[in-house]
């Protein structure tokens, strides 16, 4: 089926239909019955009259304008009439001349409201220049009824405004004070006014001028009194003091913190100062290791004294042996040497030498040259060589002191 058009509904047919000629003149038919004739718009111009456009003020005419945009318009007579520039022009000159003279008596009122308005915050209002005629009135008749002074706070002989009355002042006038010099009581002040004064000072009203723990105007003292009985000779070489008798230097002696051991002799401590010190001790102080009867500071010994021994073994070296560590010096050594086929026992004693022999019996012809010394902690044997029964191969000893 064909689309038709919005207006005049003439159809329109789709691509896939066949447009006849009896669809044609449907058409045709539709646009004669919708068209105007020329005669008809002639007659509706002729009509309205307002089609016609003229740059003069014709009636029932439009308005043309020129290249300029201006258009010409009669003598306005009603108020909705578009006004000549004549009229315009002296209609604006009125209301700018209107408009000068409102600016100035405006101005003129408002700076003349400024000046009221400071005036009035001068005295202590607050106003401003945006309040009405009426508002600064008002607080204009307001400007005294918030004063506070009495007359005992006015000078005599002075006068003051308080509440829209004036009134006169009570308070003394006391001239200047002078000097006032401070003591040990307190000094009055006479009520009133005063043109000034002085209190006076003191530039020795320091603590290092007042006794300790007095407070003089504020001022705590730190002097301590002199009262002691301490000497030069009481007081540490390097310090000060002072008592009744004035500032002093001290003279003992500082000795510190020495150490002291006990020996067999008094040890005597100097005079003087000592910060501490140590007297040794010794854990062996016990009366078993002391003899029996003897006190070695306060401690009696119960050691029964006898005689150090010790023994051993070891091997001939280049016929001698020495043996040290005994912990005493011996006094009598006995030593057994064995060879293969014989033992020979050695007494060393008094610089002498004995040997016996399990071939020879006891005596002092032994093969060998045997010799000792005595050491302080020990002993050496020399001089023992073999016999016939064979070379020696180890010896024991026992030593005494």
């Amino acid at each position: 089926m064909p689309d038709v058009t919005a207006k005049l509904g003439l159809k329109k047919p789709l691509g896939n239909e066949t447009f006849s000629r009896a669809a044609y003149n449907e058409n045709l038919d539709l646009i004669e019955q919708n068209a105007a004739a020329q005669s008809d718009l002639t007659d509706h111009r002729n009509a309205t009259q307002v089609h016609g456009a003229t740059s003069d003020a014709i009636a029932g005419r439009l308005i043309m304008r020129d290249a300029a945009g201006r258009a010409k318009v009669a003598a306005p007579t009603a108020a909705d009439d578009i006004a000549r520039k004549a009229e315009v022009d002296a209609a604006m000159t009125v209301a700018s001349n209107a408009q000068a003279a409102a600016d100035a008596a405006f101005q003129s009122a408002s700076s003349g409201k400024n000046a009221v308005a400071a005036a009035i915050t001068g005295m202590g209002q607050t106003a401003s220049g945006s309040d009405t005629f009426t508002q600064l009135a008002s607080k204009i008749s307001s400007i005294s009824k918030d004063a506070t002074a009495t007359a005992g706070e006015v000078l005599t002989g002075k006068t003051f405004y308080q509440g829209g009355t004036k009134k006169s002042g009570t308070m003394p006038n006391n001239g200047a004070l002078g000097t006032i010099m401070p003591g040990t009581t307190n000094q009055s002040i006479p009520a009133g006014y005063t043109t000034g004064g002085t209190i006076a000072g003191d530039a020795d009203l320091v603590p290092g001028n007042i006794r300790s723990g007095v407070n003089i105007f504020g001022v705590t003292g730190n002097v301590v009194q002199a009262s002691g009985n301490a000497g030069a000779a009481q007081v540490l070489t390097g310090y000060t003091a002072s008592n009744s008798s004035g500032g002093f230097s001290g003279s003992m002696p500082n000795n510190g913190a020495p150490t002291w051991v006990p020996g067999t002799s008094s040890q005597n401590l100097a005079a003087g100062y000592y910060s501490g010190g140590t007297i040794i001790g010794d854990s062996d102080l016990v009366a078993s290791n002391i003899r029996s009867g003897v006190n070695i500071f306060g401690v009696v010994g119960s050691l029964v004294e006898g005689h150090h021994h010790a023994k051993g073994t070891g091997s001939l070296i280049d016929s001698s042996m020495v043996v040290t560590g005994l912990g005493f010096q011996p006094s009598f050594i006995i030593s057994a040497v064995w060879y293969q086929w014989d033992t020979i026992v050695y007494i060393f004693s008094d610089g002498a030498v004995w040997g016996y022999t399990t071939n020879k019996g006891f005596g002092t012809n032994i093969s060998g040259t045997p010799q000792y010394v005595i050491q302080p902690n020990g002993f050496t044997i020399s001089g023992i060589s073999g016999n016939t029964s064979g070379e020696a191969q180890s010896m024991r000893w026992m030593a005494i002191g």
